[in-house]
C-alpha cells in the first residue's frame, strides 16, 4: 500500500483485508447485484469504523475498476501497491488497518 510499510505491516494489512473479505462473504453472494452487494457490506460494516472507512476508500477509487468490494480487496492482496489508488486513499486504508488492530499511530 505505502512504500514504507515493513513486512509485519503487510501481514497485518493482509489480515485486515482477509477479515473484510470474510465480511463480504457473510453479507452477499453471487445472486446480489453489485449495488446490492455494496449496500449489504455498508450495512454490515456500520459498527466497524475501519471497514466503513475501507468502503469509503473503495468507493472513492471506483472499486479499483471492479464491480464488487471483495474483488477490489482481493486485487489489493495480490498487489499491495496498485498504481490506480490515490495517495490519500492509500493513507486512509493504512490508518483503517491500524484502527482495526487497535493501534494509535504516533503523531509527529
Amino acid at each position: 500500500m505505502v512504500n514504507h510499510l515493513q513486512a509485519s505491516d503487510l501481514l497485518s494489512m493482509q489480515a485486515f483485508f482477509k477479515a473484510f473479505i470474510e465480511l463480504c462473504k457473510q453479507s452477499y453472494d453471487q445472486t446480489y447485484s453489485p449495488d446490492d452487494a455494496i449496500e449489504s457490506v455498508l450495512d454490515a460494516s456500520k459498527n466497524s469504523k475501519p471497514f466503513t472507512n475501507l468502503m469509503i476508500c473503495l468507493k472513492r477509487e471506483a472499486y479499483l475498476g471492479f464491480s464488487y468490494p471483495h474483488e477490489a480487496i482481493t486485487s489489493l492482496l495480490v498487489d499491495e501497491c496498485p498504481g490506480e489508488v490515490s495517495e490519500f486513499s492509500r493513507k486512509q486504508i493504512v490508518e483503517s488497518n491500524w484502527e482495526f488492530l487497535g493501534i494509535t499511530p504516533a503523531t509527529s
